[in-house]
């Protein structure tokens, strides 16, 4: 099914975004799709564009999308995103959401620590 959606969406991206003049556009465009298409068409769009977007959207509708985004792809995003326009999302966010973004960062980077070191996780040492 995932595999499906994708294909509709790679025939239909392009499509409904050629006539586009905007970033601002494309967002209110995109408003009315589901969480997982969402998901989806960010992949599709890279995360420059998709960082770019993002700062359109309403703030809820970006918490969501942040949430729900793997810690790998929010990394990549955050990371294409200007430092103001990185500020600027953040400032959007509720704390709860922000809290819920950096638990998620911060096992990434634990996870990547222990892989580094060869470690199990959850192991310390001292």
């Amino acid at each position: 099914m995932t595999q499906n959606l994708l294909n509709a969406l790679l025939q239909e991206i392009p499509a409904s975004f050629a006539h586009r003049q905007s970033i601002v556009e494309m967002a209110k465009s995109l408003t009315d799709i589901d969480l997982e298409q969402w998901l989806l068409a960010f992949q599709l769009l890279g995360e420059g564009l998709a960082s770019a977007i993002l700062n359109h959207l309403p703030p809820d509708i970006q918490a969501e999308l942040l949430q729900a985004m793997d810690a790998g792809e929010l990394i990549r995003l955050l990371e294409a995103m200007e430092p103001e326009s990185r500020h600027q999302l953040l400032v959007n966010l509720s704390t709860e959401t922000i809290d819920c973004l950096i638990v998620r960062l911060n096992e990434e980077f634990q996870a990547g620590v222990h892989a580094l070191f060869d470690l199990p996780q959850g192991s310390r040492r001292r």
